[in-house]
């Protein structure tokens, strides 16, 4: 099944939401830059276009943005 998440897009007002594949997600947020947003959200001023799926495109955060999503970015323990 798909996984229906809230639009990473940088508008903090944005609430629409998207389906996608849980292991797609992941794939996704392996790179703690990268986030899924919907087609048209995207913001050249902080995101740059990875990839393109249906229903789903892939961003990366720049700059200021992309220094938040590291250091913000779940770690794992091992």
């Amino acid at each position: 099944g798909a996984l229906t998440i809230a639009c990473e897009c940088a508008d903090t007002t944005c609430i629409k939401l998207l389906g996608i594949n849980p292991d797609e997600y992941e794939a996704v947020r392996a790179n703690p830059r990268h986030f899924a947003v919907l087609p048209g959200h995207i913001y050249p001023e902080v995101e740059k276009l990875i990839e393109e799926f249906d229903g789903y495109v892939v961003v990366e955060k720049k700059r200021l943005a992309a220094k938040i999503a590291e250091a913000t970015a779940p770690t794992t323990s091992e």
